[in-house]
């Protein structure tokens, strides 16, 4: 069992605390001691986000550790997210802390990361898809765009091993008729996000118009104008909000089954 460098915080201000690394059979197990603070979350946060790609799964042992705030327990879900999410980062969490554990559930860690009371069911927790994982994406303004939106939503899903949970057709649908509608009325680059969020696939275009979206009046005989007639019907919900910058129109698909 190899060992890695300890890492102690910038500035003695900042509380304490020691991060050791140990690695066996692909699995880093890293043991937090000390105090969790604003001045060192920088400090942790870099070190499993560089972990998390090099190891198969990475399991922190929280037992040794104590948390300044709330707040800062988002760490770990931001260390996740920037080291390419589930599955490519694959992070559990051990503790038998029962205050620690509820801070997790309240904070909503524990829906991004697996959280056990011991070291092998945290790892095997590793590989099962988290409660809530999302993704975004950034388009150029081109009609060829929507295609490439349909095919990276498509592939994450893969990824995420939703892709019997929700109808593809629909998905191929509803995407690509939101991104056209970006393209159509937007005058710019647009970002698509997906956010599976236990059994709800929330989609959003989001782009930098600000006309109204509408569902038009049906018409056989109009070559355009019905795309959020088709989104209303293929998705469990739909709607648009105005931003700082635009709007977002946005989608949810109600998953069914298991994931696989």
């Amino acid at each position: 069992m190899a060992a890695m460098p300890t890492s102690h915080p910038a500035r003695p201000d900042d509380g304490y605390l020691t991060i050791t690394t140990t690695v066996a059979a692909g699995t880093a197990t890293v043991r937090l001691h000390g105090t969790l603070s604003a001045g060192n979350r920088p400090g942790l946060v870099d070190h499993l986000s560089a972990s998390l790609p090099v190891f198969d799964r990475v399991v922190v042992d929280l037992d040794g550790l104590r948390v300044e705030r709330l707040d800062l327990l988002a760490a770990f879900g931001e260390a996740v997210d920037r080291a390419g999410g589930w599955p490519h980062a694959r992070l559990g969490l051990v503790t038998g802390d029962a205050a620690l554990t509820e801070a997790l559930r309240v904070s909503g860690v524990a829906d991004q990361v697996a959280v056990a009371q011991a070291h092998e069911p945290a790892r095997q927790g590793c590989d099962r898809r988290p409660g809530v994982v999302h993704a975004c994406w950034t388009f150029a303004h081109d009609a060829t765009s929507p295609g490439a939106a349909r095919r990276v939503v498509r592939a994450k899903l893969v990824e995420w091993q939703a892709t019997d949970q929700v109808d593809a057709d629909d998905l191929a649908l509803v995407v690509g008729e939101l991104a056209t509608n970006a393209v159509d009325h937007a005058d710019s680059p647009y970002t698509v996000t997906a956010r599976l969020d236990h059994d709800l696939l929330h989609l959003v275009v989001a782009d930098q118009a600000t006309a109204t979206p509408a569902l038009q009046p049906v018409d056989p005989a109009a070559a355009r104008g019905r795309g959020l007639q088709m989104v209303a019907a293929a998705a469990t919900d739909w709607g648009w909000q105005r931003t700082a910058s635009g709007k977002q129109l946005w989608a949810d698909f109600r998953l069914t089954g298991e994931p696989g």
